[in-house]
């Protein structure tokens, strides 16, 4: 299915006569095709298969990057044993590695990285001696750049032993090359854009950059089709074999419009202090490289797939220039905005008083759905009793949010979010984020679903639990965090796309009602673990001081109220719901007392419903397939209370394009009233 956002135009014709100034834009209509970063950038996590050091065999990595067709390298890392980096990329060949942590030459491995694939890599088994990418027992990280204008590119070239250029597709000034040589053993040389081309890096070492090299570059800047490399033997010796990998510095040539970044090399001055001071990218990133440039200091590497969280959790880092694991560097380095990210530490590796420091950094996956299971997963699981992974049943994408209900106990029903890692709220309470009911330090690393402890809440033996993931999408769901500073009229962005039509937000380490949003209207605002009245928001909670400020599609504005941006000490919370045609539907409708017929423009019944009466007094009803969208009583759940699901009346039936409210209830469907509801198809 398609939406606003990932509609497709109708070809122009005509475009051979414009020449060869084709705007990016028109050649995008002109293809049919569009470009999003989750096209050419992959962070996926999996388990090792191989045989060593006993049995095993192979594994196929799908992770949506073409590497036959368009080509790119695959970057992996083992996170829990201390094992060498591999990269492999296809102008080498598979089977040839290259160690970013070593001076080496090349190594030849043909039981590592053994297949370039149209969706992906495939690993052989691992016997070969390196266990670079696929061993049993080692978990492992695999970043994927695929070859693109404006993102990445790979270029092989011979060295000369006098001053050469070297041509590249990259088709923008490249923001960092990082060139190896692979026929001998020299220390890769580093060029970003911020040093410039007289100060080069390596990126096998911790050492700072050099301003008095003899220019690798020859003191060149690269252009948008050339890079140049002087003699020396780190990048030009001559008939010596090298590989250069280029990343851009991107403005804006990917998404619909052609107008998103996708890709970031800048830099920032340390201060010392844990300031939140946003370095501004544009968006929000998922994979963050960053090093020290002016002393010693490793190359970090942060991602949000293996944990960047947005509280004082510690982030899971790893280092290029080392062969350690995560357990080798935790702390809590970066948090990530809606436009960039913090440095949340004073430690000098990212924010040493007066430092200067680089930066590598991607945006986070951005395609639109096509389809409510690329976004949305329910279903029912009966606790183990023991750590299990819940891997979810329908095929949705990454785990963003999770709300896990225990249906034969009256419990709490959780909520977790990926970006606040083991930490999770209480629905129906006002109580701060607790470890424990999620509090698995493997909770979110996952590609898909949760990994959960023994807790009564959400896990254990003769327990069954409703489980609802989410993923974050345009249009369709996005989570903010931020710290309160008590100042009205503040705008807080976010990467929605369109204004949000349901928003619900709490304090995370705090004691702090939940807040309900419903932006229709003049809009409808409660405590969302009660059952009062909504009324029209607040200027307090939503607004300038003086009066409701509506969300847009880039922000929202909070008050001074403790419930949203109290002071400096709070940090909150907030997400945020959409309509996405043929996906998900925000509305209100007014009760008839009769039956009732709600089309969400779906294609058939609607999969998940949440009604709340908003003119009077009720609760939040939970309603899904999995407990029973019935022609009778049906199955729910009420996230303001800790009762079991009840199923005493006929609050709605199966309706092809949404679903029925088929007769007079207060709860859902009283003549005269007005209710919320969010269905999802």
């Amino acid at each position: 299915m398609l939406n606003e956002f990932s509609k497709k135009e109708a070809p122009i014709q005509g475009l051979a006569g414009l020449g060869g100034g084709v705007p990016s834009r028109l050649l995008t209509l002109a293809s049919g095709e569009v470009t999003y970063v989750d096209d050419v950038f992959s962070t996926f996590l999996y388990d090792g298969t191989g045989a060593y050091p006993s049995g095993g065999s192979g594994q196929t990595i799908n992770n949506g990057i073409d590497l036959s067709g368009e080509g790119g390298m695959v970057w992996v890392k083992t996170r829990n044993t201390d094992v060498r980096h591999g990269l492999f990329d296809t102008e080498r060949g598979t089977g040839k590695a290259l160690l970013p942590n070593e001076n080496w030459a090349q190594v030849t491995d043909n039981t590592e990285l053994t297949s370039f694939n149209s969706n992906g890599f495939s690993l052989g088994d691992n016997s070969g001696g390196y266990q670079f990418s696929n061993t049993t027992g080692n978990t492992q990280v695999a970043w994927t750049f695929r070859k693109c204008p404006g993102f990445f590119d790979v270029v092989t070239y011979t060295g000369t032993g006098s001053v050469q250029n070297v041509s590249h597709s990259l088709g923008s000034e490249p923001g960092a090359i990082f060139i190896k040589k692979t026929s001998g053993s020299e220390n890769w040389a580093v060029y970003h854009r911020s040093t410039g081309n007289a100060s080069p890096g390596k990126l096998n070492t911790t050492d700072q950059f050099n301003t008095s090299a003899n220019g690798h570059f020859n003191s060149t800047t690269p252009t948008d089709s050339v890079f140049t490399v002087k003699t020396d033997a780190t990048v030009n010796e001559d008939g010596a074999s090298y590989v250069a990998y280029l990343f851009a510095h991107n403005d804006g040539s990917f998404g619909e419009d052609s107008d998103e970044a996708v890709i970031k090399c800048g830099s920032y001055t340390g201060t010392g202090t844990a300031d939140f001071s946003e370095k501004t990218l544009g968006f929000e990133p998922q994979w963050v490289m960053v090093k020290r440039t002016d002393s010693s200091g490793p190359w970090l590497v942060a991602d949000s797939m293996r944990g960047i969280f947005s509280d004082t959790s510690d982030d899971n880092l790893l280092q290029a220039n080392d062969s350690g694991t995560e357990a080798d560097y935790k702390f809590n380095a970066i948090n990530l905005t809606p436009r960039g990210f913090t440095t949340v530490n004073n430690v000098g590796s990212v924010n040493g008083y007066g430092g200067n420091y680089i930066y590598i950094a991607i945006r986070r996956p951005h395609k639109p759905p096509e389809d409510a299971t690329d976004v949305f997963d329910v279903f029912s699981d009966a606790g183990s009793g023991s750590t299990e992974l819940r891997p979810g049943t329908s095929g949705s994408g990454v785990t963003d949010v999770a709300v896990i209900k225990r249906t034969e106990s009256s419990r709490n029903p959780f909520i977790g979010y990926r970006m606040l890692g083991q930490k999770s709220l209480a629905l129906h309470t006002d109580a701060a984020a607790t470890t424990g009911p999620l509090g698995s330090t493997n909770a979110w690393d996952q590609m898909q679903g949760l990994e959960l402890e023994v807790d009564d809440d959400t896990n254990v033996s003769g327990g069954t639990f409703l489980n609802y993931y989410f993923t974050r999408a345009p249009g369709f769901m996005d989570v903010v965090t931020y710290t309160g500073n008590g100042s009205a009229g503040r705008t807080i962005s976010h990467n929605l796309g369109v204004a949000p039509e349901l928003m619900i937000l709490t304090g995370h380490d705090f004691d702090q009602e939940w807040v309900w949003l419903v932006n229709k209207g003049s809009g409808y605002s409660g405590q969302g673990n009660g059952n009062s009245s909504f009324d029209t928001p607040s200027a307090a909670k939503f607004g300038n001081g003086s009066s409701y400020v509506a969300p847009t599609a880039t922000s929202f504005t909070v008050g001074n109220d403790n419930a949203t941006n109290g002071d400096t000490s709070k940090n909150y919370i907030a997400l945020m719901f959409g309509s996405v045609e043929g996906i998900s539907k925000v509305g209100t409708y007014t009760g008839t007392g009769s039956q009732l017929d709600i089309d969400c423009g779906f294609t058939g019944n609607a999969r998940f419903v949440i009604i709340r009466h908003l003119s009077g007094g009720g609760h939040f009803m939970w309603f899904d397939t999995v407990q029973g969208i019935v022609s009778g009583n049906d199955q729910h759940w009420r996230s303001n209370t800790t009762a079991n699901p009840v199923s005493h009346t006929d609050y709605i039936d199966p309706y092809t394009g949404g679903f029925s409210l088929p007769a007079s209830d207060s709860n859902a469907n009283a003549s005269g009233s007005t209710y919320l509801f969010f269905a999802i198809a």
